[in-house]
């Protein structure tokens, strides 16, 4: 935004509250008319557990960037 570019997002958290997954959508282009970006399309992909990053791997355009966490988190009963 400070180098004049126009920012939108999209968040799913419904299933957060139940332990499940979250999922956010961040576009920066100099214009942004939706914030939801298409399978196949993203330049980045962030995830913060490794199964998470391969779930969402298809959203990664060819050539893009995928940072993942390699932190094992585990669900305790």
């Amino acid at each position: 935004m400070a180098a004049g570019l126009d920012v939108k997002k999209s968040e799913v958290h419904g299933m957060s509250q139940r332990g499940g997954v979250v999922s956010s959508h961040v576009k920066i282009a100099p214009k942004v008319y939706s914030p939801v970006i298409f399978r196949g399309h993203a330049d980045v992909l962030m995830s913060f557990e490794q199964a998470e990053g391969l779930r969402a791997i298809d959203w990664l355009k060819k050539d893009g960037v995928a940072i993942v966490s390699r932190t094992r988190l585990v669900r305790q009963s």
